[in-house]
């Protein structure tokens, strides 16, 4: 079961008063895990630190949002949901994949680390296409490239993690001699399916995400 607590929130550019939905907790029973890392699943929610205003349609950092009210979803939905003398808030915008390749056009970042964040997300949304129709055939825009590219120099080879994002990044680039070389460093038993699946596709020349399992 996904669980949130919401934030009332007030938009410091025009005023507007909005509810922000942040995970509680979640899990990720009946999930599907991808080799870029990304996890889609009917109880999984990753979340996300950053808001689309309803009423200017600006993004922005939770963290910078004034918060007016908070409180679980349960209590949320007693209090205002089901009481009729209580007004209704517009929901934020839902941060979604094509927003994140939008914050890259616009260096929609303060750090590298935010940077890094973003660019994954944005990862993951050009390959949403092959999650939905794993028939259609790959290829990169000069655009999503170039993010790949600069994944390569944000990610740190030294985390397990970001390790095996940087050599299914090469794998999707094409770079199949060099993503193998990645993994032929030793990794923790509990990687090594995840390894194991993208040497195998590497070994195959195949460059598209596929599902892992």
């Amino acid at each position: 079961m996904t669980s949130y607590q919401i934030d009332i929130k007030q938009c410091a550019k025009c005023g507007c008063e909005f509810t922000s939905w942040e995970v509680a907790s979640c899990n990720t029973f009946g999930a599907k895990f991808y080799t870029d890392g990304c996890v889609k699943g009917p109880m999984y929610d990753r979340g996300s630190p950053l808001l689309i205003c309803p009423g200017c349609s600006k993004y922005f950092w939770r963290e910078d949002v004034p918060t007016l009210e908070s409180m679980r979803d349960n209590k949320y939905f007693i209090k205002y949901v089901g009481n009729s003398d209580k007004r209704a808030f517009p929901n934020s915008g839902c941060v979604q994949g094509h927003h994140y390749e939008d914050m890259v056009r616009q260096s929609f970042w303060r750090t590298p680390d935010v940077e890094k964040y973003i660019r994954i997300r944005a990862w993951w949304s050009s390959n949403s296409p092959y999650r939905e129709n794993p028939t259609q055939e790959f290829r990169l825009s000069t655009e999503q490239e170039d993010n790949l590219r600069r994944l390569l120099e944000l990610l740190d080879a030294d985390d397990p993690h970001e390790s095996l994002m940087k050599a299914e990044i090469l794998r999707e680039l094409g770079e199949f001699k060099e993503c193998l070389k990645l993994l032929a460093k030793p990794f923790e038993e509990m990687f090594l399916p995840t390894v194991d699946a993208i040497k195998a596709l590497a070994h195959d020349r195949k460059r598209k995400v596929e599902l892992l399992g």
